[in-house]
């Protein structure tokens, strides 16, 4: 079943946190089946503020795709930022990391590190059987710039194992 990350970069923090909540509705009315929500603040110093989505124990899990959704918050959340102590920007971090090898994987990985940034609050889903039109629809005034990556199963096979959960 194939797997899809919803993200979106604020710099209002109530509409972050409203389409947090709507993701969770949007859940809850079947119009997309949760793996894991987070919302997230990163101050312009680089501290990280998280706030995790509970898991619904109805809905069906999958490991891989709760394995996979790990492997991404992972990459997220230890990429240096821009103007963080460690220095350098995010794009060439992960340029760096990405040169090695061109799969699947490390493309995703490229493609989300420009979701955080200081001073920015963001919030991220992983979930499958995505209504995409409706949840688009649902979240276009708070989230006119909602960004749906559909996570083809070589790339969530690959985070999976890198976690050592084998699909």
């Amino acid at each position: 079943m194939a797997a899809t990350l919803i993200s979106s970069t604020f710099d209002d923090e109530e509409a972050s946190r409203r389409v947090f909540e709507r993701i969770r509705e949007l859940h809850g009315a079947a119009l997309l089946n949760l793996t894991g929500l987070v919302w997230i603040f990163v101050a312009k110093d680089g501290h990280l503020d998280l706030t995790t989505a509970p898991h619904d124990p109805v809905a069906p899990e999958s490991e891989r795709d709760a394995a996979s959704f790990a492997q991404i918050l992972g990459s997220l959340l230890t990429t240096p930022l821009a103007g963080a102590a460690v220095g350098g920007t995010v794009e060439a971090i992960v340029d760096r990391i990405a040169e090695d090898d061109d799969t699947p994987e490390r493309r995703l990985r490229k493609q989300v590190a420009g979701i955080l940034s200081p001073g920015k609050c963001a919030v991220v889903a992983y979930a499958s059987q995505v209504a995409e039109a409706v949840v688009r629809s649902e979240l276009a005034d708070d989230a006119p710039e909602l960004v749906v990556w559909q996570i083809d199963d070589a790339a969530a096979n690959e985070l999976a194992a890198d976690a050592g959960v084998e699909s």
